[in-house]
């Protein structure tokens, strides 16, 4: 280690209770870790064990839960290679914290998010691809630990480790992006001034055989498998019949897959079977993914209409009355049959509509009917009176057509 941590831990020996934490940076971790977290003392050891226990009691461990499952306040990245002042050297801002193991050197890096990034199943996936890429792209420079996940971290309140505050306030993702200078420009192929950011993050890709572009950087390798493993699935899955045949393939390929990102620390083969069955279990029993047959969509077809006929059937009473009301009175609003059938404008004007196109219809089979008054009126659900008024209105409209084609023909 340099000289100036060296120093630090000459201190912390010499002065236990000096070494104080600003103001600002308890309070934010007071603040914004969850109320129950895990914690563990016994990560090293022979039988790790973890518990879920209260914050005021999980302090005290030296290892502890960072980000709770349904939101993420903090980056941690774990370097056991870099120097703990390396930041001072890399095209990256200033971490809020830097925690310091003494009897190893290895330390882990925090940064601190103003608003933090919501975790849950509703939560925008956009968001969490960017919270995702800004992990890798920091763990990348930083030449951190690729399958570390953020689960348990060492724990900034505990007394065997030495903390670094180089800055206060949390970032925001823009912030921490915009400081690393990564630019469209780096992934020009004919631009030779790439910057230093971009040269860290492809050379750390070559060495751990990731593609920085996918969006599982930054999970651990049950995630990043799944994640990679699940769109091939939404590509291939139909070449196959049954579900188990399916498995099989999904198995070769997880394989596979553990071999090119984790070369060095595999998932084991029961993981990876689960995986794969979970996925091809999904795409043969999910009715949103599966390829729907003939039968089937014929039999929604029937379920829908027949849901449709139930619905409409409910307002066939106010559908009559605004019939009636409108024969009776045309010149009505249409608030004022609203308010005596008991429902919207809007439903009345889509009534009104229809027995409009009826009207028109009326005229012409009035005027061609051999039926009587009485007859036509049972049949087309209106008056007497009013099949009386359309036929005589019919006759004129009729002699004012034949008088006008004769004044044509002249």
């Amino acid at each position: 280690m340099s000289l100036y941590i060296d120093t630090l831990i000459e201190q912390k020996i010499d002065h236990p209770n000096k070494l104080l934490m600003p103001r600002e940076i308890r309070d934010y971790l007071l603040n914004y870790l969850p109320r129950e977290i895990f914690c563990s003392s016994s990560l090293k050891t022979d039988e790790p064990r973890s518990y879920k226990l209260k914050k005021n009691i999980a302090l005290n461990h030296e290892h502890i839960q960072p980000n709770h499952e349904n939101k993420r306040c903090f980056l941690i990245i774990d370097c056991d290679e870099n120097e703990p002042d390396a930041y001072l050297d890399l095209p990256v801002p200033f971490p809020n914290i830097v925690v310091i193991n003494p009897e190893t050197g290895h330390y882990q890096v925090w940064y601190f998010l103003r608003n933090g990034v919501s975790w849950t199943r509703f939560s925008k996936g956009k968001i969490k691809d960017y919270y995702s890429s800004t992990l890798f792209k920091l763990k990348a420079i930083f030449n951190g630990d690729n399958a570390y996940i953020g689960f348990l971290a060492r724990n900034p309140f505990h007394d065997k480790h030495i903390c670094l505050y180089p800055r206060l306030e949390p970032y925001t993702l823009d912030e921490i992006n915009n400081s690393i200078g990564v630019s469209r420009l780096d992934y020009q192929e004919d631009n030779p001034y790439k910057s230093d950011a971009f040269l860290l993050i492809r050379d750390y890709i070559k060495k751990n055989k990731t593609n920085s572009k996918e969006p599982e950087q930054g999970f651990g390798r049950n995630c990043t498998i799944f994640k990679v493993l699940r769109h091939k699935a939404c590509r291939t899955w139909s070449e196959y019949r049954t579900e188990m045949d399916f498995a099989f393939y999904l198995l070769s390929e997880a394989q596979k897959i553990n071999q090119d990102h984790f070369p060095d620390n595999c998932l084991e083969y029961n993981e990876l079977k689960h995986i794969a069955n979970s996925i091809a279990r999904y795409f043969f029993n999910s009715p949103r993914s599966r390829k729907y047959s003939s039968s089937f969509i014929e039999k929604q077809k029937k379920r829908g209409a027949a849901g449709g006929k139930s619905r409409s059937g409910q307002f066939d009473i106010a559908r009559q009355k605004c019939f009636d009301l409108y024969m009776q009175n045309p010149s009505l609003k249409v608030a004022e049959i609203a308010k005596e059938c008991g429902v919207s404008e809007r439903t009345i004007r889509n009534y009104l509509k229809s027995i409009k196109k009826q009207k028109t219809l009326l005229e012409g089979v009035v005027y061609c009917s051999t039926d009587t008054n009485k007859q036509l009126a049972n049949q087309l659900l209106c008056s007497v009176r009013t099949i009386q008024r359309k036929r005589k209105l019919a006759k004129i409209e009729a002699k004012k057509a034949i008088e006008h084609a004769l004044v044509q023909g002249g």
